[in-house]
């Protein structure tokens, strides 16, 4: 069984979106979407750093992991100032992402198993799973109403 998550944020008609998408063979994608705002309050790399929780909730949900897993992101500031933030407690964003990564890691089924890592993938690449999460983001930054429903989001969206 492989899997693949992959996230994007976007900055897209004036708006700003987040998405991260779940790839699985044999099933259909699954992705969540989130839109933060206008591009005057907020910007792509908070979008980014969005998209890693919702990343975080997608495996929350998926039955059956097999572990390690990979998260992978075309955005390398993120993934690095994400690190640094973790560490400093300076970002909200940073820290529902490494709150929701403890949880995971402390299940009963994963506690042996778990490991999670975030890796960089390069952009506009072709690659199927980030070309969905672009276009899943952009979708989101057009407005609320593409927001995924409230009930598939982490809480703290909600």
């Amino acid at each position: 069984d492989r899997i693949q998550i992959f996230t994007d944020g976007s900055g897209y008609q004036g708006g700003i979106g987040a998405a991260a998408v779940l790839l699985r063979e044999g099933q259909e994608p699954r992705a969540l979407r989130y839109h933060l705002g206008n591009n005057e309050e907020h910007t792509v790399y908070e979008a980014e750093l969005l998209g890693l929780t919702l990343a975080a909730h997608l495996i929350a949900t998926e039955r059956n992991l097999i572990y390690p897993l990979s998260i992978l992101v075309d955005n390398q500031a993120a993934i690095h100032t994400g690190e640094v933030m973790n560490k400093t407690g300076s970002s909200y964003v940073a820290d529902q992402f490494e709150r929701m990564t403890k949880r995971l890691a402390q299940r009963r089924e994963t506690r042996d198993n778990f490991k999670l890592t975030v890796r960089w993938i390069p952009g506009h690449m072709k690659v199927v799973g980030n070309e969905i999460a672009d276009k899943e983001a952009k979708d989101a930054a057009k407005g609320n109403e593409r927001n995924s429903p409230a009930h598939l989001l982490p809480k703290y969206l909600r």
